[in-house]
């Protein structure tokens, strides 16, 4: 059982003319109060992941589903739709004139494609995403430009396709109210990260000393102590130097990540051949019921139909400036973490066995992961390839942040393709599909076993928000009923001899 961090981080480029200063020009070239429009300084957004401050993440799909993972090459958004809100030094939301300059009712913003870099501002619902996934996406892209004055701050967040309420954005209040979800998104919050006064040699290479976003630029300016940089941030004049608003978006919910597995030879797709040193496929050959005479082979492996969280919380309230989540008190509804999930044939585990003490040579390069799938929601198909398989598997189940997220109540049906009848006289079998529906499954936050650098294990309470938990089901196939009957024998009693 892993647990991990899971990080996005996001930076926000202002990207600047050459001047080293922060004031303002008239056409003379004379200090005034009104820019002109060649001093204007475009504002361009994009992300990145730093290399030290967190891991990067990567993506998966439904709503777009989970945004980040623990670490690895697939550390990249993937054209995520996100909402970024530039706030003034009077904690109101920033204009020029009447019109906000980030407008996110005129405006949409999107994550780069399958990578870190530049955020995308598009005119709205001009932007149309790459159904296949297979390039990028494209629209009508909007240019905005930063105030040559003034200094400001920023925050965002991404929902996926969850409703929100009311988003407040005051002196006193950044929030995102009631949004309301199934287990299917991820959420995250971001504030800008503040530039430290010590930015140009927080590198960390020092001991225990993180390392800040802005060292790499801080770091080559000869004359960052006199420029005083961490003042004005973040501003033309710190845009102009080449500091530019780095947003860590932080994940508000915890998420379990679901593999299937098979407690024994008869649950699983698949069963290993010793003799020929294959995987043979565990079917039986079912009669076509149209009439047409046809055959074709069925599946005895055991299959889940549905899986359902119980009484889950259904709304939360996300705090940008603090980067948390709370539950909206009396607001529950039950998860179908299968919506979208092919719920008449279901997903069943494909190997057995799955482990390293009973893996066959030729497959143990790839450890434990054989047999595993990474199940729902809406998990595809898994490849010939097992690494693979529970890489792409599918997504992710987000639970709340419940103050007493301790326990999570699955129910969950299940399937299994088995003999119905058997005559006598012949031998002949009928199969039928037997359904159990509603198997309960508590998944306690004290059975996680997470292991420290140390090797020790740490106690867990609770499900955490920002982190990740691997939940290994094993299924196991139905057992027949089956009843032996033996006969007691009579025990003697004894005899009695009367006469009439």
């Amino acid at each position: 059982m892993k647990k991990h961090f899971l990080y996005v981080a996001m930076a926000l480029a202002m990207m600047s003319s050459c001047s080293n200063d922060n004031e303002l020009f008239t056409e003379n070239g004379q200090p005034g109060i009104e820019p002109v429009d060649p001093d204007m300084v475009e504002l361009k957004l994009g992300v990145a992941a730093p290399s030290t401050m967190t891991p990067p993440s990567s993506t998966m799909t439904r709503g777009t589903g989970s945004v980040g993972d623990v670490a690895g090459d697939n550390n990249v958004w993937n054209e995520q739709k996100l909402f970024i809100h530039m706030i003034d030094e009077n904690g109101e939301e920033a204009k020029i004139g009447d019109a906000l300059i980030l407008d996110n009712q005129q405006l949409d913003f999107i994550a780069p494609y399958k990578s870190t870099g530049a955020i995308r501002i598009y005119n709205t619902k001009t932007f149309n995403k790459d159904q296949q996934g297979t390039e990028a996406g494209k629209g009508t892209l909007k240019h905005l430009y930063y105030p040559l004055s003034g200094k400001f701050s920023f925050y965002g967040y991404h929902v996926d396709d969850a409703q929100k309420g009311t988003v407040t954005l005051t002196a006193d209040a950044k929030t995102v109210a009631d949004v309301e979800i199934d287990g299917t998104q991820d959420l995250l919050a971001a504030q800008s990260a503040a530039v430290e006064e010590n930015a140009n040699t927080l590198s960390g290479q020092e001991n225990n000393t993180p390392k800040s976003p802005y060292n790499e630029v801080a770091s080559q300016i000869s004359n960052w102590t006199d420029l005083k940089l961490w003042n004005h941030a973040f501003s033309a004049k710190t845009a102009r130097n080449g500091i530019h608003p780095v947003m860590q978006f932080k994940h508000q919910l915890a998420r379990l990540k679901f593999y299937l597995r098979a407690g024994g030879e008869a649950a699983a797709m698949k069963k290993y051949d010793s003799n020929s040193a294959s995987w043979t496929e565990q079917t039986v050959e079912v009669q076509d019921q149209t009439g047409g005479g046809t055959t074709s082979n069925k599946s005895t492996a055991i299959f889940v139909t549905k899986v359902t969280a119980v009484n889950m919380t259904n709304k939360v309230t996300m705090n940008l400036a603090d980067q948390t989540s709370s539950a909206v008190a009396n607001s529950y509804a039950n998860f179908e973490l299968t919506t979208g999930f092919d719920t008449q044939n279901g997903k069943a585990p494909e190997y057995y066995p799955y482990n390293d003490q009973n893996i066959p040579a030729e497959k143990s390069n790839v450890g434990t992961y054989i047999g595993e799938i990474l199940f729902f929601p809406n998990a595809t198909a898994a490849t010939t390839s097992t690494e693979s398989q529970v890489a792409t598997g599918g997504t992710a189940f987000f639970p709340t942040p419940a103050a007493n997220n301790t326990e999570i109540d699955l129910l969950i049906n299940t399937k299994q393709y088995l003999k119905d009848t058997t005559k006598e006289n012949d031998n002949t079998v009928t199969y039928q599909d037997v359904v159990k529906e509603n198997n309960k499954i508590a998944l306690k936050a004290s059975n996680v076993k997470l292991q420290n650098q140390s090797g020790t294990t740490s106690p867990v309470t609770a499900f955490e928000p920002g982190k990740s938990y691997n939940v290994y089901l094993t299924i196991n196939s139905y057992e027949e009923i089956k009843i032996s009957a033996e006969l007691v024998p009579w025990v003697d009693g004894g005899d009695i001899h009367e006469e009439l």
